[in-house]
């Protein structure tokens, strides 16, 4: 007699059912490592397959088959990687003391450029996420809002400081505080309309997406993550 656990059971019904059942994620496989010599502060995986890598001198990028990087840009420590897939490029917050840079660079890392810069105290890392329209980073209790249209910047004054922060697929922006998982949608405008809250959230930090659109909120104090519903529900596991 044979067995099936949860998950195999689960993949049996998708292949002969031809269900769409939604399989929670129960553990992680190391698949490399990479040895930056240094302070790693992001990690940004690109559709293409391409790694890149914020590190204390700069960005590394490493394709699918390579485990050394095979590009290199030297600057100040990056804290934050995104993209913006429409203009074929990455976009990136600059560590300099007392002051935050965010820089567009070319997909083969041949030219970049600055877009805008902001004041920021302390040593604390800083996020940026950006959609099709938007560049968004954290500033002290609000957002900057930067139109990639018409190049205005705008401070969207928020009650609480603001640690981690994404767009997802249709574009509504999540982003953490020390205790709460906020979900915004955002209009032409930029201007934020609140969708839910879950603020029974212990620490979390980084933001990631399953490929049936749940939320992964990993836990900043203990060894756990949070699986949350596109609703703001969620599971601990």
């Amino acid at each position: 007699m044979y067995t099936l656990s949860p998950f195999s059971f689960a993949e049996v019904l998708k292949s002969y059912m031809e269900l769409d059942i939604r399989v929670i994620p129960m553990s992680l496989i190391l698949v490399s490592s990479h040895d930056t010599g240094g302070g790693c502060y992001a990690a940004f995986f690109h559709q293409d397959g391409k790694l890149l890598i914020g590190c204390h001198d700069g960005i590394r990028l490493y394709s699918s088959e390579c485990n050394k990087a095979g590009k290199m840009f030297k600057s100040n420590p990056v804290t934050s990687i995104t993209s913006v897939d429409e203009q074929n490029s990455y976009i990136f917050i600059m560590h300099q003391r007392d002051e935050r840079k965010v820089g567009q660079i070319s997909p083969e890392f041949e030219s970049w450029k600055k877009i805008f810069d902001f004041d920021f105290r302390g040593t604390n890392a800083v996020y940026v996420t950006a959609s099709t329209k938007f560049v968004v980073t954290c500033a002290v209790k609000s957002l900057l809002v930067y139109n990639l249209s018409t190049k205005a910047k705008v401070t969207k004054r928020l009650g609480f400081q603001p640690w981690v922060l994404l767009f997802d697929s249709e574009e509504n922006l999540l982003l953490t505080s020390s205790t709460t998982l906020y979900k915004y949608s955002m209009d032409e405008q930029g201007e934020l309309s609140p969708m839910w809250t879950c603020e029974e959230i212990v620490g979390p930090g980084g933001i990631a997406f399953t490929k049936y659109g749940d939320i992964v909120v990993q836990n900043m104090e203990n060894p756990e993550i949070f699986i949350i519903s596109p609703q703001g529900l969620f599971n601990l596991y």
